[in-house]
């Protein structure tokens, strides 16, 4: 497994295929190929990822109308 930090990510069709270019914090270009049928799954766990990160994100704030609110 890889690991690196992602400054950017784009996704690109070409021939058929859907290559993810990642840009690193260091400047370095990272491309990997979808296999067929992947592309579904992986932009249902971009989205997934974004969601839990933006929960995460808000944990704490509170709604002003929330009778609980600190």
């Amino acid at each position: 497994m890889m690991h690196f930090n992602a400054k950017t990510a784009t996704v690109i069709h070409i021939d058929g295929e859907l290559h993810v270019e990642f840009m690193t914090v260091k400047g370095k270009q990272v491309i990997g190929v979808l296999a067929d049928g992947a592309g579904e799954q992986f932009l249902n766990d971009v989205e997934d990822a974004v969601l839990e990160q933006t929960h995460f994100n808000d944990r704490g704030a509170a709604f002003p109308m929330d009778r609980g609110a600190a």
